[in-house]
């Protein structure tokens, strides 16, 4: 069974509200989505989550993890989710996840913090793929 995609809602926290039942917490760039900082795609139909246990959505993607503890979350309404910089640090681990999501959002934080990195903090095992990815965010927005 599927949920309904985000083209039914007028925007990703208004999807994530009605379709996400289950003790669930959203990751990677489902995270991204539901903070604002990545624009996500229109129809949007896969949800990246962990979970303590696989549910019963074909569309949603469940990373088991046995406990919540470690993951630093933060609630939006009923939704719950990885806060912005352990979703960063989540997606800096494989950047085969979502780069164009990580750098969008890399992006969005460093425009709307006067040109910045400072306050997001990167984990020791992250700090070569940040410095891999912090270019391509800086350039972003950029016209060639």
């Amino acid at each position: 069974m599927n949920t309904l995609t985000s083209g039914n809602f007028s925007n990703f926290n208004h999807w994530f509200d009605n379709v996400i039942d289950e003790n669930v917490v959203l990751c990677y760039t489902s995270a991204l989505e539901a903070l604002g900082m990545f624009n996500g795609s229109i129809d949007e139909s896969d949800i990246e989550v962990y979970a303590l246990e696989a549910g019963r959505y074909n569309n949603i993607n469940y990373h088991i993890v046995p406990d919540f503890n470690g993951i630093k979350i933060q609630n939006i309404g009923k939704i719950k989710c990885t806060t912005f910089e352990q979703t960063i640090n989540d997606m800096l681990r494989d950047l085969f996840i979502d780069r164009t999501a990580l750098t969008e959002a890399l992006a969005n934080y460093y425009y709307s913090h006067g040109n910045s990195f400072e306050g997001i903090i990167i984990d020791n095992d992250n700090e070569a793929n940040f410095e891999e990815i912090s270019n391509d965010a800086i350039d972003y927005y950029n016209e060639d």
